[in-house]
């Protein structure tokens, strides 16, 4: 009996698939990771500087008032080896000496934060991090970070066992007091950024739907909507705010009391309403540079500043694994649209203000304005340093 289809009819059929999902999806996802991006143009980058103590700070967090930033390190060299939010999961060569710092812009002095009262015997495993005033007293600061603890059992079949740390510290205070352990596996699933209060109360994005197996790379290659933003309260438990976003990375409040959702995958930005049970309502998408998009941070006007990634393949296949190597970074700028073409329907504008080829500031996951003193400060998950430069004229 002849066999309905030959060898040849079915490798046929795998080109012409793979021909299809290469035009739909495959070339796209291509564009956004900067895969032909080869050439880099400078901008507003020469008047930078390095420091080199300061190193794999993927998140950090100006303090408007005095000016302090905060920023939560490791090390390059462990950053390869443990970072679950890009399967990095091998635990046992896990930095054991990720920190807490503070930088003073104007002395330059760097302050390693003490912990008081942390139960765990287990070292910190840092990624996102937000500092907000509480609203009793305007010096006492929550300090929020993601906690990417090690599982007890094998973190390749189960991944990472992440929770929410809340500490409480003081302006120019030189140690961070425990509060709370926020851990409910079932909302706090793949936690990488954090947005929080001065009640408690905080935002994080999911960046997948699930720590491991192959629905998280469908997710990737079918672009499907499967991230989430999550909140909770250090007193009154978790739950899930919006679901069914296509990437969610980085999360800050911007123009109008609307909340921005970065997309690590491609380049938009998801534009949410907060609503009176904590819980979000998304009401428009932003498309912008067709990069891959990392934190975000406000400055005192309202307008966003979001770091992207200009080769984020590269990045991922090869500055990740050697930070020697560099890869290009550049910030965008996000406000309100007060142009001609609010008129139109452009509620936003974004402007880029920012790209390196990665020799200054590589793989920037954190880039934060300050217009008073017009520098723009710079820190990469696996950077061997924090880039600070001055910009007269920011656009």
């Amino acid at each position: 009996m002849t066999p309905p289809y030959t060898p040849e009819d079915v490798g046929a059929a795998i080109v012409v698939a793979f021909g299809i999902y290469y035009q739909i999806l495959l070339k796209d996802i291509l564009t956004h990771g900067g895969y032909w991006r080869t050439s880099v143009d400078s901008l507003n980058n020469a008047h930078c500087t390095t420091i080199p103590e300061l190193q794999a700070c993927e998140k950090m967090v100006q303090h408007r008032p005095s000016g302090l930033l905060y920023l939560a390190c490791s090390t390059p060299a462990s950053r390869k080896f443990w970072e679950p939010g890009t399967d990095r999961l091998n635990m046992s060569a896990r930095s054991l000496e990720d920190y807490v710092a503070t930088y003073d812009p104007v002395t330059g002095k760097i302050t390693r934060l003490k912990l008081i009262g942390f139960p765990s015997l287990i070292p910190l495993a840092l990624h996102g991090m937000d500092v907000v005033p509480t609203e009793a007293d305007a010096s006492e600061l929550f300090v929020y970070l993601v906690n990417h603890r090690p599982p007890t059992d094998d973190p390749w079949k189960v991944g990472a066992n992440s929770a929410i740390e809340v500490f409480k510290t003081r302006v120019n205070s030189p140690v961070l007091n425990y509060v709370k352990t926020i851990d409910d596996p079932t909302v706090i699933i793949t936690p990488n950024d954090i947005l929080g209060d001065g009640n408690g109360g905080l935002y994080f994005t999911n960046d997948h739907r699930s720590k491991r197996g192959i629905r998280r790379t469908l997710d990737l290659l079918f672009r499907l909507p499967h991230a989430s933003v999550g909140f909770c309260h250090k007193d009154h438990g978790c739950k899930i705010a919006v679901d069914g976003l296509k990437g969610a990375n980085g999360i800050a409040q911007g123009p109008d009391g609307l909340y921005f959702v970065s997309n690590d995958r491609f380049g938009d930005i998801s534009v949410l309403e907060r609503q009176d049970d904590d819980t979000f309502v998304l009401t428009d998408i932003v498309s912008a540079e067709d990069m891959p998009m990392d934190n975000i941070s406000a400055d005192d006007d309202g307008a966003l500043y979001i770091s992207a990634f200009v080769q984020g393949i590269k990045f991922l296949r090869k500055t990740f694994s050697d930070p020697t190597i560099p890869s290009a970074s550049a910030v965008l700028r996000l406000s309100r649209n007060t142009g001609t073409g609010q008129f139109y329907g452009e509620k936003f504008t974004i402007q880029k203000i920012f790209q390196d080829d990665g020799r200054l500031a590589s793989g920037t996951t954190t880039a934060v304005w300050d217009g008073k003193q017009k520098t723009l400060y710079l820190s990469g998950v696996n950077s061997l340093h924090l880039t600070i430069c001055k910009i007269e004229k920011l656009l």
